[in-house]
């Protein structure tokens, strides 16, 4: 190479000496070509690097989830930083200060409109356009917009829905809930024993003790004890005033609860079977259960709490509309749990606590709304899972499942519900804005992001009284 040709020394670099001992200078320098050729070659390396990087990163962050997500996002805002200049908080300005055309490291490839030769505004936007956007990482502070008709209505008319007994004909709300012909008789006589022996207990939210459906779903869940029917039922009551459980839809602070909402549980009330009834759609194995853990087994209750009164408004919500229409109904649900995704994760100690002690919450203080529960897509290690949970189920419960396998899912779902009220990601024709799993409702899932849990359950549980923020909620849960 000819020896004359230098470094500038305008770029901060040390004066390099000709042959004849003089040293160039910056105007010199500027004038030769070799020095902006060496810098489009370093420029090239540098950024050929750093592309390198961000797409190694970005497969990576497509199978390892969360974490590898976050070194994109810090990666990308590094790189951004190094070439933005100083006014907005960068540090490129550094490299054109100390030229004389003010473009310092990118003169090589700047024309002489001010622009980058060879860059197409076009070509590049068609790029990004290729490049997958990343899911929210675990480290996002960003909430996702509210879940608004999750549980089967808007959540205004869930949040104010008014519990008031409602005079049924025994006779054939007994006919509607118990499928056993034989047995109608002996429960109609002690759903009316019933009803006299509670009439003067106080009511809490849904939990109207003057209301027939309401004792008959104690009843049933005692096996038609009316003794135990009702201690099961003084219990619940004495329950809900401790967990304050009648205020939830009213006065709880409801902005965790909607955030958590799209991670715990990973449900979505959609549609109708064949009676006119709801049909939940829960995705659990959508759970992610260690982000779930960093709330902490507390929040995952008090949640729990919550969900079931929701649930317990959208069926009052139906058998309103059924009432509309003549017919009774919205007395249960139809549940189909789609197991896809299920793995050991679920299955530790500490998973299967929350699980049980939510199972537990359910079953006492909410019992009897599932009319059936098909499990669908169930991988193998449910076998091994099923073994240990079944132990946390009443029979009554365990009687209701119905697992299938995945060549029979459909037609086992259109025995209950028509086509169009399954969603296509499980072989039906119902999609939600052009999502086949309709995720606008039925929560997908995925890692609570560390920003929400941080936000709102880093500290435990608070009051549930509206004007009472600052003291913890240190009730016991079951479990």
């Amino acid at each position: 190479l000819p020896p004359q040709r230098v470094l500038r020394p305008a770029m901060g670099l040390p004066a390099e000496y000709l042959e004849d001992g003089s040293t160039a200078t910056a105007a010199g320098a500027a004038e030769s070509l070799w020095p902006t050729d060496l810098h489009g070659c370093l420029l090239a390396l540098a950024l050929g690097g750093l592309a390198w990087l961000l797409m190694r990163e970005l497969c990576r962050s497509r199978s390892t989830g969360c974490e590898q997500e976050e070194k994109i996002a810090r990666l990308a805002v590094t790189a951004t930083d190094s070439f933005a200049p100083s006014a907005s908080g960068g540090k490129a300005d550094r490299f054109c200060a100390d030229t004389p055309d003010g473009q310092g490291l990118f003169s090589c490839c700047m024309s002489s409109r001010g622009r980058i030769d060879g860059y197409d505004e076009d070509d590049e936007r068609e790029l990004l356009a290729t490049i997958p956007r990343p899911r929210p990482s675990a480290h996002s502070s960003a909430l996702l917009p509210v879940l608004e008709c999750k549980y089967g209505f808007p959540r205004s008319e869930i949040y104010g829905t008014v519990f008031e007994p409602v005079m049924e004909d025994v006779d054939q709300l007994v006919e509607m809930a118990v499928s056993d012909a034989k047995k109608r008789p002996e429960i109609c006589e002690k759903l009316r024993r019933f009803m006299e022996i509670a009439q003067d207990l106080q009511g809490s939210g849904w939990v109207q003790p003057r209301e027939p459906r309401v004792l008959l779903r104690f009843l049933i869940a005692r096996q038609g004890n009316v003794t135990k029917a009702l201690d099961m039922l003084r219990e619940t009551l004495r329950w809900r005033r401790q967990q304050d459980a009648t205020q939830a839809l009213a006065s709880w602070d409801k902005a965790p609860h909607e955030a958590l909402d799209h991670y715990w549980k990973c449900l979505g009330v959609l549609g109708t079977d064949k009676d006119g009834d709801p049909i939940i759609w829960d995705r659990i194995g959508q759970v992610d259960i260690h982000s779930l853990k960093r709330c902490g087994t507390a929040w995952a209750l008090r949640h729990e709490i919550f969900m079931q009164e929701c649930l317990m408004a959208s069926l009052e919500h139906a058998r309103r509309r059924q009432l509309q229409s003549g017919r009774l109904g919205g007395y249960q649900f139809t549940v189909v749990v789609d197991l896809q995704g299920l793995n050991t994760s679920h299955a530790d100690s500490e998973s299967l606590r929350i699980f049980k002690a939510c199972t537990r919450i359910d079953a006492d203080f909410y019992p009897e709304n599932a009319k059936r529960i098909i499990i669908v897509r169930a991988p193998r290690i449910f076998a091994l899972i099923w073994r240990i949970v079944r132990t946390f189920l009443d029979q009554g419960t365990v009687d209701k499942v119905n697992i299938v396998s995945e060549k029979d899912m459909l037609s086992s779902l259109l025995q209950y519900m028509d086509v169009d009220q399954v969603p296509q990601a499980l072989g039906g024709e119902r999609a939600s804005n052009g999502d086949p799993y309709c995720k606008d409702v039925i929560a997908a899932g995925g890692c609570v992001p560390e920003g929400v849990s941080d936000s709102f359950f880093k500290y435990g549980p608070r009051s549930p009284s509206a004007g009472s923020g600052n003291s913890d909620w240190n009730r016991k849960l079951p479990g």
